[in-house]
């Protein structure tokens, strides 16, 4: 039996919308470290490749980092230290 291709699709931001090969982490849980590597890497380049390195949407990438701008959590994100966390590889 062959594997069927998910087509990659945008919304017309040009975001890519949810595809399982890439978003390896969709609803799943957020640690903590997770939520503070997010913080602590949204303004050092594209959220495009922030949301492909943790394995999620862009859009929820933009909508964490404004949900803890909201809760007050950015700054204390911003200071954990989270030393060697790496993303999960979904291989």
């Amino acid at each position: 039996m062959q594997a069927v291709e998910v087509p990659i699709e945008y919304d017309k931001w040009g975001r890519m919308k949810y595809h399982p090969e890439f978003h390896f982490n969709h609803k799943k849980p957020y640690s903590t470290k997770e939520s503070a590597y997010i913080v602590q890497n949204y303004r050092r380049g594209e959220v495009k490749n922030l949301a492909l390195i943790i394995g999620r949407t862009e859009h929820c990438i933009r909508s964490k980092v404004d949900y803890f701008r909201k809760t007050g959590q950015f700054d204390r994100l911003m200071q954990l230290d989270i030393g060697d966390w790496e993303p999960n590889d979904p291989n």
